[in-house]
């Protein structure tokens, strides 16, 4: 096997980890060590929405507090993320481009509270729990509020804010993790 082969395995395999939840051990000790590896392997995946857009960082802005947005998919590193995993299970979601995570504002609690990005701290605005939401999709929760990631109002068109609200299972809240 290539190492090219070894490394779009790897990706399949942690992409495929935070998707399922790694079933067959606990879900911490599955998802850690194959997102692990493939953090360690640098790879990359853009967090996808059910509407073809991906997750975007605004003009791939390296400030504090720049907000996340739905975008036309591109190669720009302000799409790209990395996941780190939590003891808690959880996962901390990291840009390229700034090297900062994706957090919810103030740490709020409450529904369309802002989506951005800010300096990783291991607080619970930026911890993240995938939730299988069927046929490959997901529901991105925040572990602070319990609320899932979505676009503003449900919409779909290009710099849609993304914000927190309830989870509602419906494919305004749909994420898919695809490599790069």
């Amino acid at each position: 096997m290539t190492h090219q082969r070894r490394r779009v395995g790897l990706v399949f395999a942690a992409t495929a980890a935070l998707l399922t939840g790694a079933s067959g051990m606990t879900n911490a000790a599955a998802a850690g060590r194959t997102l692990a590896a493939a953090a360690a392997d640098g790879s990359y995946f853009k967090v996808i929405h059910k509407s073809g857009m991906c997750l975007d960082v605004n003009g791939a802005s390296v400030t504090d507090g720049a907000i996340l947005q739905l975008y036309t998919c591109n190669d720009g590193d302000g799409q790209k993320w990395t996941s780190v995993p939590n003891s808690d299970g959880t996962h901390t979601l990291l840009n390229k481009k700034s090297g900062k995570c994706l957090d919810v504002s103030n740490g709020s609690t409450q529904d369309n509270a802002q989506i951005w990005q800010w300096p990783c701290n291991g607080g619970s605005a930026q911890r993240w729990k995938a939730l299988p939401a069927g046929l490959g999709w997901n529901q991105l929760q925040a572990q602070v509020s319990g609320k899932c990631l979505s676009p503003k109002a449900g919409a779909t068109a290009r710099r849609t804010p993304a914000v927190q609200f309830t989870c509602n299972g419906s494919t305004s809240q749909h994420w898919q993790f695809t490599a790069v």
